[in-house]
């Protein structure tokens, strides 16, 4: 007597299941290399966009100054958008440091510090 199981085609449970996992490490290679470059904004661009942001915010506070700025400068060939605004709250000044992308508008860095007026 034959098997009857031996005669009829289709794949085993085994050869369902590697494939499975196959296709899970080929999809999960391609959304890490798709999540890298769809992000907003490179890290050298961060980096950069994070150095003029502290740089401003340090300026201020050294000296002391209390005047709004908005400017835009270039840097390894990219423009950013500086805003400062500094608001008085009783004794205390607060300044806000905000960089975006000249460009497009998008903020990459924001900034918030305080300091007291020396006397």
């Amino acid at each position: 007597m034959k098997n009857p199981a031996a005669n009829e085609k289709g794949f085993t449970i085994i050869e369902v299941l590697v494939s499975a996992a196959v296709f899970m490490v080929g999809f999960s290679v391609l959304i890490a290399l798709l999540n890298g470059s769809l992000s907003k904004f490179s890290s050298q661009e961060q980096v950069e966009a994070l150095a003029l942001a502290e740089t401003d915010l340090l300026t201020a506070i050294s000296r002391q100054d209390t005047s709004d700025v908005d400017f835009v400068i270039s840097s390894s060939g990219r423009s950013y958008h500086i805003v400062r605004t500094v608001v008085r709250d009783s004794a205390v000044f607060v300044v806000n440091v905000d960089v975006f992308r000249a460009k497009t508008s998008k903020r990459i860095v924001e900034l918030c510090n305080a300091f007291a007026p020396e006397e």
